[in-house]
């Protein structure tokens, strides 16, 4: 069976090779009820982990040299509309 990604690597170039799977399960997502007490504070924590992660993305997108590819500014738009 051939599979292809597409998308920005770490390096340029083509890598061939075998691909071994590591974990055939699907992970485990432990479920909880929050207290009612914390429902608010978490809902604050959400919206400061929100703001800071469109902020890192910012500044990294204007660390972006000229010279690279436009591709790299508009990945980082992407992760920013996700956000949004």
């Amino acid at each position: 069976m051939t599979f292809a990604l597409q998308g920005i690597g770490a390096s340029k170039g083509i890598a061939i090779g075998k691909v071994h799977a590591i974990e055939r399960t699907q992970p485990e997502v432990l479920e909880y009820a929050l207290p009612r007490k914390f429902v608010r504070s978490e809902i604050a924590r959400y919206r400061r982990a929100l703001a800071s992660a469109k902020a890192e993305l910012r500044a990294v997108k204007q660390k972006i040299p000229e010279s690279a590819a436009s591709d790299v500014a508009a990945f980082i738009d992407t992760h920013l509309l996700m956000l949004e």
